[in-house]
């Protein structure tokens, strides 16, 4: 059992801690308007392939029906905050206990459940939700220490001080009411441009994406998929062994088959390995080099389209097993793999890279303006479906 000059230290310690996830959580609100108001804008949340709020923030997984993950966790920390004072100094501080103890296990559980999503659907880990996530689970140590009752107990003293009481539970409602009201108005005027509206607007998206810088960059001769002579390209950076070009794919392939005779896909090598890319300051990916360069070689043998599906739903490669599966002449591609021509059109894509300004994959380019947003397909048939129609125009 603790002694009472122990236990008075924790609710300051879980104040400190619910503070920083304040703290914590208007700077991802402010990355996350960020991202969805200007897509070819980095934040400084992005730190590599893996570390990258972006790529996360400009998911699905961001939002719960209308509201940002990161509203939803601003707004559990002011609850946290007004329940601890509350309870601060009381006789009585079990139903107010009780209460922050019952929103910090949703709070722990979901944070958790979101970090795990993102982790192995994306590929990605934001370093900010992880701060929050560790914050949660520290709080939900800290509280079962203040509140002074055996575990086993919980359940029962909850149930009774907070459940079964009906006034404490009209005085929390109430006021979880008022402060989460009052604590997304907060975070909507982060953003002046979608103060109170429950989420960027289609308008104010395709707005941000007209303005940024439209490339004209001549191009390779690579393999096209869809239609050749279409008015919309799509321009992809991508490394075979990446996880988030691997779920782009995903994102992508369903998409360009819906559109398939109106647009046409270009596919360039960035692979992750500094042998072969300079632009890479180390190695992620041991066999990116070499991936890269048979996807080069099956182009050769007319086999690409075929080769990019196959490895991309593939994680293990076996270029023998490949290359029999996919019906091409076995030493022809082997020799390909390892000759000067092959390494003079890997050395193109990446010029192409570097023209491009490409510091991150999967990059894309839609007729020539980036589109971050390539885990959401439904900004993607967005900006395709403006793009059409634009260009039906003249």
């Amino acid at each position: 059992m603790l002694n009472s000059k122990s236990t008075k230290k924790i609710i300051p310690a879980i104040l400190s801690l619910s503070l920083l996830g304040l703290i914590v959580s208007v700077l991802i609100i402010r990355i996350h308007y960020q991202i969805s108001l200007n897509p070819g804008e980095k934040s400084f949340c992005y730190f590599s392939d893996m570390f990258d709020c972006d790529a996360i923030l400009a998911s699905p997984y961001a939002k719960l029906g209308p509201f940002f993950n990161a509203e939803l966790a601003f707004g559990y920390y002011l609850i946290l905050i007004w329940g601890l004072v509350e309870s601060w100094g009381k006789k009585k501080p079990l139903p107010a206990l009780s209460y922050v103890f019952t929103w910090t296990i949703f709070a722990a559980i979901y944070s958790v459940t979101l970090n795990l999503l993102s982790t192995v659907k994306l590929g990605v880990i934001c370093p900010l939700g992880l701060i929050t996530t560790i914050i949660n689970l520290i709080v939900l140590v800290l509280l079962p220490l203040e509140m002074k009752v055996p575990l086993p107990q919980l359940p029962n003293t909850i149930k009774k001080k907070l459940f079964l009481a009906p006034k404490s539970l009209l005085f929390y409602g109430v006021g979880t009411l008022i402060i989460f009201g009052m604590g997304l108005l907060f975070a909507r005027k982060l953003n002046p441009q979608a103060r109170y509206s429950f989420g960027i607007s289609p308008e104010a998206y395709l707005k941000s994406f007209y303005a940024l810088p439209q490339k004209e960059i001549p191009l390779p001769e690579r393999p096209i998929r869809g239609s050749p002579d279409a008015s919309v390209t799509i321009l992809v950076f991508s490394d075979f062994r990446s996880t988030a070009c691997r779920r782009a794919e995903s994102t992508l392939k369903p998409v360009l088959e819906q559109y398939r005779d109106r647009i046409r896909q270009i596919y360039l090598n960035y692979p992750l390995n500094s042998s072969c890319n300079p632009m890479v300051r180390q190695t992620k990916y041991p066999m990116a080099c070499i991936d890269s360069k048979a996807a080069l070689c099956a182009y050769q043998q007319g086999k690409f389209w075929e080769y990019h599906d196959w490895v991309f739903q593939n994680r293990s490669i076996d270029y023998e097993s490949l290359a029999d599966a996919l019906e091409m002449e076995r030493s022809s591609f082997e020799n390909c793999v390892i000759s000067e021509k092959t390494a003079k059109l890997l050395k193109e894509d990446i010029a192409a890279a570097t023209q491009f300004k490409v510091d991150r994959i999967p990059t894309l380019y839609i007729n020539g303006r980036q589109f971050r947003d390539w885990s959401n397909a439904e900004r993607l048939r967005l900006v395709l479906e403006s793009e059409l129609s634009q260009t039906a125009l003249h």
